[in-house]
């Protein structure tokens, strides 16, 4: 039996898609972050946990248990401490993974370069509304227990305010 060209790219097309999950993120060092709808207004920050400029939903101790993760599962198999996430009015900042945690953790908060999904990212940059906080659906993406060093600036300040988020380690993890 004679196999074409066209047929062979075909299977291998096939078996590729096969093989890689449905719907994987795609992933790039450095994500962004933008308000969505500059004309609605009055969004309040949440009272949850606070890292310089940004308020998550809650508190990551109640995310970021293994528990409540098996239960964020994606049909793809990642796991997500998802919280999401509020940055002040007129705010631009950027959140990172520490470069020694970014084998252990991503972010998902952000857009692809095209704005058309989310992508698994080290760090995210953000803009957020002018007139009203922005509201940001995501979290962590895991591969197991960890510690996640999380950083945060804003822009035009040196400041660098930083939180260690433990992933069923407890209080294992080094202080930040």
């Amino acid at each position: 039996m004679r196999v074409t060209p066209a047929i062979a790219v075909a299977a291998l097309v096939a078996l590729g898609t096969a093989t890689a999950p449905a719907s994987a993120l795609e992933h790039q060092p450095v994500a962004t972050a933008g308000c969505d709808n500059p004309l609605d207004r009055g969004t309040p920050l949440p009272r949850g946990d606070r890292l310089g400029p940004f308020a998550w939903s809650g508190d990551w101790g109640d995310y970021a248990t293994w528990r409540n993760m098996e239960q964020q599962r994606d049909a793809d198999g990642l796991i997500y401490a998802k919280n999401p996430m509020y940055l002040r009015r007129g705010t631009i900042a950027s959140l990172a993974i520490a470069p020694a945690y970014r084998d252990q953790a991503d972010f998902v908060y952000g857009s692809n370069r095209r704005g058309t999904g989310h992508v698994l990212s080290e760090a995210v940059r953000f803009r957020a509304c002018k007139r009203r906080a922005a509201f940001y659906s995501g979290g962590l993406v895991v591969k197991g227990a960890t510690c996640v060093l999380i950083e945060a600036r804003q822009r035009g300040s040196r400041r660098v305010d930083r939180r260690m988020v433990s992933i069923d380690m407890g209080a294992n993890c080094p202080a930040p």
